[in-house]
């Protein structure tokens, strides 16, 4: 989807959350879906939130306090749910504008998690961006199919293009 997620910060003027998704679709179905909707091929789609609550789905402390610090840095507020289970409770519980979701935890995977979250009809559009230290284009199509928006690879660079 040669997506980019960015976040910039003013101390004072709030923060923006920026994740811009390209969609290149086939001649034959972009014509369908323009007539549906504004998006057609190679067009951008970009998802601003200002201020953000973010939750971060991640098992390990270490990767924890740098995503948080990260993320906090910027004015944006995040929970944290250290597996599957704790992410779909969070879900169900607080309101949040995006999911970062490591892929490989205990208990309960970020795929698993993923595919009960979009179960419920609430948070379809609710954006779930994978966060993981696979970086095969295999491993981000799994993402895609288990119903996450996009791939992050680890470790996270700031402004960087999550897809070449």
């Amino acid at each position: 989807m040669s997506g980019k997620l960015t976040v910039s910060s003013e101390l004072g003027q709030g923060t923006t959350f920026t994740l811009t998704i390209r969609f290149d679709l086939p001649q034959e179905q972009a014509d369908i879906d323009r007539s549906t909707t504004a998006i057609g091929p190679s067009e951008l789609l970009s998802l601003q939130f200002q201020p953000a609550n973010i939750l971060l789905v991640e098992d390990n402390p270490t990767n924890q306090q740098v995503a948080r610090e990260l993320l906090e840095s910027t004015g944006l507020t995040v929970t944290i749910a250290s597996d599957g289970l704790k992410a779909i409770d969070a879900v169900k519980h607080e309101h949040f504008d995006l999911v970062l979701m490591d892929v490989q935890m205990p208990r309960m995977d970020g795929y698993q998690a993923t595919a009960v979250i979009r179960s419920d009809d609430r948070f379809k559009e609710l954006p779930i961006i994978a966060m993981t230290a696979h970086a095969l284009f295999s491993d981000q199509e799994k993402c895609l199919e288990a119903g996450m928006n996009d791939h992050v690879g680890k470790p996270v660079e700031p402004g960087a293009s999550t897809r070449p």
